[in-house]
């Protein structure tokens, strides 16, 4: 299931980590039962295994 977070357009309060459906509705606020938009948040992720940026993949290796 995607897991998205929202905001109330009436008080701004934000529901993060919400998971459901991609057919289901967007949820309605808890505080005032207005309804909330998507919000637009970078998705968690790690870069696991070798070849990745943070390993150094693409630069030069050292000529033995």
């Amino acid at each position: 299931m995607p897991i998205h977070d929202y905001e109330c357009q009436s008080c701004g309060y934000v529901l993060p980590d919400w998971r459901h459906r991609l057919t289901d509705q967007p949820p309605r606020c808890p505080h005032c039962g207005s309804q909330t938009k998507k919000l637009v948040v970078a998705p968690p992720f790690h870069l696991k295994g070798d070849g990745w940026a943070r390993d150094g993949y693409g630069a030069e290796k050292p000529v033995k």
